[in-house]
């Protein structure tokens, strides 16, 4: 199986209040064990999750070790996207937990899905039905065309990328570019 989500933001205090209909927690600890649980009920070990940016939130000293600590109890083969909130120590325990990209472009059952952290405007092969997932909105922009917002705040979950190609393909076609 594959996943796809975006915007954990494992730490961030006050994304409890900016998102509480898909954080409706106390504390910060209870929404990072809320959020792992989760993530562990669905991704297996042999399973693949993509997330795309901004994973872990905080301008500690520790911020290196906490998202190793955090990440040694995720099942599955992470893929990470870079995020605007993803910094250099995040990254470094990204690429010890997994492969770390700025932007990725994968086949999903003959389905051609371009992954970022900003959502786009124009895209590779979009003229040739291709989807793009994208976070960092939160719920507040719903793409263009076969764009999908797949953040937790978006979605209120972890999606399976089947789940993430079933809302691409329902919306309609929009073109921006000239070729």
């Amino acid at each position: 199986m594959r996943f796809i989500t975006s915007d954990l933001h494992f730490n961030h205090e006050a994304i409890l209040k900016f998102c509480k209909e898909t954080r409706p927690f106390q504390t910060m600890q209870e929404m990072n064990e809320a959020i792992i649980k989760e993530w562990n009920s669905k991704v297996r070990p042999q399973d693949e999750i993509y997330h795309l940016g901004d994973f872990m939130f905080g301008k500690f000293d520790n911020i290196y070790k906490e998202t190793c600590r955090v990440l040694e109890q995720l099942q599955g083969k992470k893929v990470f996207i870079k995020g605007n909130h993803d910094t250099s120590q995040t990254i470094k325990a990204f690429k010890e937990f997994g492969e770390v990209y700025d932007y990725l472009e994968v086949k999903h059952e003959k389905q051609f899905i371009i992954m970022s952290h900003y959502p786009l405007a124009c895209w590779n092969k979009a003229r040739y039905n291709s989807l793009h997932a994208f976070g960092h909105c939160h719920g507040s922009f719903k793409g263009i065309g076969k764009s999908v917002d797949v953040g937790y705040d978006a979605q209120g979950k972890i999606l399976t990328l089947e789940e993430f190609v079933e809302q691409a393909t329902a919306k309609d076609k929009e073109i921006l570019d000239g070729h």
